[in-house]
């Protein structure tokens, strides 16, 4: 759901351990997919947590829109506007 399938194929049928296959990936993808890849990290461990501690089972879909979202909103918080903002002379914002 995540359209990161085939890259995670290409690393598996190079890689011994999962590790390896993490690391593999976040060298070979690009900035955005590479921020996509920790987000859907997290998320899976949240959708773990939260089966876990107040069983509570989410959909795929779910999980998939947590990523998108904290992408969406990570991009948007660090973005020119953002930047320039906090790049004032005078240090205020």
């Amino acid at each position: 759901m995540a359209g990161l399938w085939r890259e995670v194929q290409d690393a598996m049928a190079s890689s011994l351990s999962a590790i390896e296959v993490i690391f593999a990936l976040l060298q070979s993808l690009s900035d955005t997919l590479s921020q996509m890849l920790a987000a859907i990290f997290w998320s899976l461990w949240k959708h773990r947590n939260k089966k876990i501690w107040e069983d509570i089972t989410e959909t795929c879909a779910t999980v998939v829109e947590r990523v998108r979202s904290l992408t969406n909103d990570w991009q948007i918080s660090n973005g020119p506007a953002v930047q320039n903002l906090s790049a004032s002379p005078d240090g205020r914002i």
